[in-house]
């Protein structure tokens, strides 16, 4: 007899195609670590046709279609990119049918921002956090240019002020970086972060499939990049081969420069990394055996994608925090690397918090003092109890003086 075997998510879908079977939940549950993050592609073409024609409109305003504004950063525009795919995508996950969000002005209507805001005031551990703030604003700013109502506009307005007041005040690290930041008290973790480029590398060359050997190519020269430089994910889905990341010089005084003007940085900071002459084999390695595999041969992204274009952004950080997972322990998101770089240098020389600065290109020398002065405490506490310690042992080690004759008890 021959056994058909099948895999359970492709079982799964037979099942829904069965007339008359119980049907499985397809919305993604309320909880948090659940995935629910939606492709682009997975929504309907009016939607995605009126995202692209509104992000066009914040990059090249037309003055005749209304007040004239600046264009915006590229990073400013993918935050309203992302501001579009959560809505959907929250949404989707608490019920609505995606065929339903035909329009730029279904995702912000008054009732679905507040129903994508609530699932994801559910899935944070019924915690309200600043990105959900900053997708509200960005809605009341969408909302007011797609030609809502203004009860809609006032109802988002309602809506914004209530997500700016419960928003939780504390300031710097999240609960979640600062237990990832806890790990620096095992070495055995350490050496895993630090050598997670090089066991990508390793599992690359063994691997027996092409697309898994290439993905951990690709995957292992980004973490190289986010260990040495610390940059945004943005911007590093968005290197380009000779313009922003670039061999300069020949032989053993060639180095590998990463070079972001400020009109491609968040805060508009441009910065410049030179990369350690021992990075350079690694990325050569990957340009050599396994860039061409995703766009061929010439394409100028250093990490591109099939069919044109850089990688999606959202699908590289998830592909590396699932390989940390597996060979570092923990999952690790690409954001994370800087405050994983930070920590690095901080357990070093805990005082020390304008170099970390300028590495991570902050403007504010107190946006650095916000997030990482404070978890220097634990630094600082461990150096005291070796001080403590050794004082407590030279005492031990000093001779006694004689004891005073017991003159009996004291009382």
């Amino acid at each position: 007899m021959h056994v058909v075997r099948t895999t359970r998510r492709a079982w799964n879908r037979c099942v829904d195609t069965v007339p008359g079977w119980p049907q499985r939940r397809l919305e993604a549950p309320a909880r948090r670590g659940a995935p629910y993050y939606l492709r682009p592609e997975q929504l309907p073409e009016t939607l995605q046709q009126e995202m692209d024609e509104y992000l066009h409109r914040l990059e090249h305003p037309d003055p005749f279609l209304g007040p004239v504004g600046k264009s915006l950063a590229p990073t400013t525009i993918n935050q309203f990119r992302l501001t579009f795919i959560t809505l959907a995508s929250a949404l989707v996950a608490s019920g609505t049918p995606v065929n339903e969000l035909t329009s730029v002005a279904s995702l912000v209507r008054h009732d679905n921002l507040e129903k994508a805001l609530r699932f994801l005031y559910a899935r944070a551990g019924h915690r309200v956090y600043h990105m959900m703030f900053r997708v509200a604003l960005r809605a009341r700013t969408i909302g007011g240019q797609v030609g809502l109502s203004e009860q809609d506009l006032a109802g988002i307005d309602s809506t914004v002020a209530k997500v700016k007041r419960e928003q939780s005040a504390e300031y710097g690290l999240t609960p979640k970086n600062r237990r990832l930041l806890a790990r620096f008290d095992d070495p055995a973790f350490v050496d895993r972060l630090l050598t997670f480029p090089q066991r990508l590398v390793q599992a690359a060359k063994s691997a027996t499939n092409k697309r898994h050997a290439a993905t951990r190519a690709r995957d292992a020269v980004a973490v190289e990049l986010l260990l040495m430089c610390g940059m945004r994910l943005g911007n590093l889905a968005r290197l380009r081969i000779g313009e922003t990341i670039r061999k300069v010089g020949e032989g053993r005084d060639a180095r590998w420069v990463v070079d972001l003007p400020a009109e491609t940085v968040k805060n508009k900071q441009p910065l410049r990394f030179v990369l350690k002459p021992d990075s350079g084999p690694l990325i050569e390695w990957y340009l050599s055996n396994w860039h061409a595999y995703w766009g061929g041969p010439g394409v100028p992204w250093l990490f591109s994608a099939k069919g044109g274009g850089h990688v999606d952004p959202p699908l590289l950080t998830i592909s590396i925090k699932r390989r940390a997972r597996r060979y570092v322990g923990v999952e690790i998101t690409c954001h994370q690397f800087r405050h994983l770089s930070a920590e690095v240098y901080l357990q070093a020389h805990p005082l020390e918090l304008g170099v970390v600065s300028q590495h991570l290109g902050h403007r504010k020398p107190d946006t650095t003092r916000t997030y990482y002065a404070r978890e220097q405490t634990r630094v600082a506490t461990e150096r005291y109890h070796q001080v403590l310690a050794r004082k407590r042992a030279e005492a031990l080690a000093r001779p006694r003086s004689k004891r005073r004759r017991n003159k009996g008890p004291v009382r």
